[in-house]
């Protein structure tokens, strides 16, 4: 085993942060009463993406306004409550990343935000650094860099620390690097296998990153995949079954080709995904 390979394997704290579930709702129709058709609803499992964690301040505040819209409407508080759960995704970000922060035991290190060139999502980050803020972090601690300036100004020491510009660096939140658009030259590359060789806590590191790929997941949900991982049969069959049908379609064979036609011909019961492999989710 060469000397990269072990140290990938050297962390000492991994930090997940997911961003979200992603669910399809289905519904089965029961025999019909005399007057209607009982409805069961239930939820699917599409996906989960745990890189980039966003959209968590604009789900706070979609939630007020949820609630608010309710209390408009005249439902009491108690209602309200049991409706709409409270919703609070930049504290629990915020404190996971702080406690990650102190966990390093460095208190004059920095916290580096990994963000895209052209950002669209920075107000939604910049809730998360301003919680970091409330908790602690000293707000010249927080720091924002492209991989392109990652590979400018970062280095890593004998010992595997992460610097930037001369400061240790003790987390790294990527809020970027998830396709390949982020890597549009060998320098970001360069600057992410720096980032992954240092023991500054990743969030996430590059293998919780690649076994959340949409293509790890599509496999998943292959048969006898999950049964690998989980022993038991009835275990095994309850978690596959809350998975939506996925399929890859950048094939040639002769299965890919006509699941590219059913696709087509109900293709109010797909949803395409896309991402570096495309992939197919059914809605049963």
């Amino acid at each position: 085993m060469d000397r990269d390979a072990v140290v990938f394997n050297q962390y000492r704290v991994c930090l997940m942060v997911h961003n979200r579930t992603a669910y399809l709702q289905s519904v089965n129709a029961s025999m019909p009463t005399f007057l209607n058709r009982i409805y069961v609803f239930f939820e699917l499992k599409i996906e989960v993406n745990n890189i980039a964690s966003s959209m968590g301040a604009h789900a706070e505040r979609v939630t007020k306004m949820h609630r608010r819209t309710m209390t408009e409407l005249g439902y009491d508080k108690e209602t309200i409550e049991k409706a709409i759960p409270k919703n609070e995704p930049i504290k629990l970000i915020a404190e996971a990343l702080y406690k990650a922060w102190e966990l390093y035991s460095s208190s004059s290190a920095v916290i580096l935000i990994v963000v895209e060139d052209q950002n669209q999502n920075q107000i939604d980050q910049k809730h998360v650094e301003y919680a970091l803020e409330d908790l602690g972090v000293p707000v010249d601690q927080i720091v924002r860099r492209t991989l392109t300036q990652c590979e400018q100004c970062l280095t890593l020491s004998p010992e595997r620390h992460l610097f930037l510009s001369g400061s240790r660096v003790a987390v790294v939140y990527f809020r970027a690097g998830y396709t390949p658009d982020n890597y549009p030259t060998e320098k970001e590359w360069a600057a992410r296998l720096l980032i992954e060789r240092s023991d500054a806590i990743k969030s996430p590191w590059i293998g919780l990153q690649v076994a959340n790929t949409k293509k790890t997941q599509q496999v998943l949900a292959e048969d006898g995949v999950v049964e690998r991982f989980v022993g038991h049969p009835r275990d095994a069959a309850a978690i596959r079954s809350t998975f939506a049908g996925l399929w890859a379609i950048n094939g040639d064979d002769p299965v890919t080709q006509k699941l590219i036609k059913v696709t087509i011909g109900l293709g109010n019961k797909f949803v395409r995904f896309f991402g570096g492999t495309r992939i197919t989710a059914f809605h049963e």
